[in-house]
C-alpha cells in the first residue's frame, strides 16, 4: 500500500495538481495515510461527494479505485455531468495487468471524450485511453511509464508530451452529427454567395471555419438545417440550442450571442468574431437650430432677463428692491 501512496502522490504532482477528489473503498488506515501521504507532497485530498462540475477555474485530480463497489456509480455520474474534460485529470486504478478487453467491459459505456484526461492504471503500465465519438472503440496509448517509475521521470514523460487536447487532431474521418441557421430559406443561393450578404450573415460566416476545423482534425459532418438559434420555454429550448440540450447533434454549425441560458446547454464554445456597434448619430437640421436660436432672444424674454439681473444687482448693492422690482 505505501507504494501505492507514493505512486498517487507522485503521479498528480508530476501534473502539477494540488487538489485532489478521491473515490476510495480502503481501510480506514490505509485512508489516513494517504491523506498524510498527499498533504506531505502538497496534494489536498478530499472525498469524493456529490457529482464533478465540469466547469471551473483551475484544474483538479480524480483517483477512482475500479475495485470498489460504486466504481461504476462514479463513471455513470461523470459521463452524465460530463466530468470527463480536460478539467479534471483521472487516474483509474486497477489491480491486474493491462488487458483491454478489462479496459472496454469496465468503461465501455463511459463518455471518455478527446478532451478528456483519463490515465489506466494496470500494475504493469499506464495508458492513455479516450474515444473519438461515443460508440466508438476507445483509442489507447502507452505512456511508457508505471507504477514504479519516480515523480521525475513522470515530470520528464509530461514535458516531452503535449497536452490532450493538443495531440490528439485526428478523429479518424468520423460523422458528426451538426446544425446550422438558414432562417430564409426562400433567399439562400448557397454559403459562397455574397448577394445578400444581410440574410443568416453569421451561419454563412461559420461554415468555412468549421470546414477548415473538419479538415485539420479530421472529420466529416452530417448537417441538417434549422430557422430558429433556440429560446427557453419551462427549462428546454427550442431551435439549435434545444437540439444540442437534447443530445441530437453535437456541433452546431453557426455563430450565436453567448447568453446565459444558451450557456446551461452547451459543452463548450469557441469565438468567432467580435461585435462592435457600428451606430451613426446625424446632427440635427440647420433649420431646427435656427428656430431655437430665435426663440432664445425673443425681445420680451431679453426684457425680463435683464430686469431680473437689475434686481440682483440692486440686492447685492445692499438696497431692497421694490415690489415691482419682485413681480417682475
Amino acid at each position: 500500500m505505501n507504494e501505492t501512496i507514493r505512486f498517487i502522490t507522485a503521479f498528480f504532482v508530476s501534473k502539477k495538481l494540488s487538489l485532489l477528489t478521491t473515490f476510495l473503498c480502503w481501510k480506514p488506515d490505509e485512508l489516513h495515510e494517504m491523506w498524510r501521504g498527499s498533504q506531505a507532497a502538497g496534494v489536498r485530498a478530499r472525498w469524493g461527494a456529490g457529482d464533478l462540475q465540469p466547469d471551473g477555474l483551475y484544474r483538479e485530480g480524480v483517483l477512482l479505485d475500479l475495485a470498489c463497489s460504486d466504481a461504476g456509480d462514479v463513471l455513470r455520474a461523470a459521463s452524465t455531468s460530463r466530468a470527463f474534460n480536460y478539467r479534471y485529470s483521472w487516474l483509474l486504478l486497477h489491480n491486474s495487468t493491462f488487458d483491454s478487453s478489462i479496459v472496454n467491459e469496465n468503461l465501455g459505456k463511459s463518455i471518455i471524450l478527446p478532451d478528456a484526461d483519463v490515465t489506466w492504471a494496470a500494475t504493469d503500465k499506464l495508458v492513455d485511453i479516450y474515444k473519438v465519438k461515443v460508440n466508438q472503440p476507445f483509442v489507447m496509448m502507452e505512456l511508457g511509464v508505471d507504477r514504479n517509475s519516480s515523480q521525475q521521470t513522470m515530470e520528464q514523460l509530461w514535458e516531452v508530451l503535449k497536452t490532450t487536447v493538443a495531440r490528439r487532431k485526428n478523429l479518424n474521418n468520423v460523422y458528426l452529427t451538426a446544425a446550422t441557421i438558414i432562417t430564409q430559406p426562400q433567399h439562400f443561393k448557397g454559403w459562397s454567395d455574397l448577394t445578400v450578404r444581410h440574410i443568416d450573415t453569421f451561419p454563412k460566416l461559420t461554415y468555412p471555419i468549421m470546414k477548415l476545423c473538419a479538415e485539420d482534425l479530421n472529420f466529416r459532418l452530417n448537417l441538417r438545417q434549422v430557422d430558429l438559434y433556440g429560446e427557453e420555454y419551462n427549462g428546454s429550448f427550442n431551435g439549435l440550442a434545444g437540439l444540442l440540450q437534447r443530445r441530437e447533434i453535437e456541433i452546431g454549425v453557426t455563430s450565436m450571442f453567448m447568453r446565459g441560458d444558451r450557456l446551461r446547454v452547451l459543452h463548450f464554445s469557441s469565438e468567432t468574431v467580435v461585435i462592435r456597434g457600428a451606430f451613426l448619430f446625424r446632427q440635427p437640421p440647420p433649420v431646427i437650430g435656427e428656430q431655437r436660436l430665435h426663440a432664445a432672444v425673443q425681445p420680451r424674454r431679453v426684457g425680463c432677463v435683464r430686469a431680473c439681473l437689475r434686481s440682483r444687482r440692486s440686492s447685492a448693492g445692499g438696497t431692497q428692491p421694490t415690489a415691482e422690482a419682485g413681480r417682475v
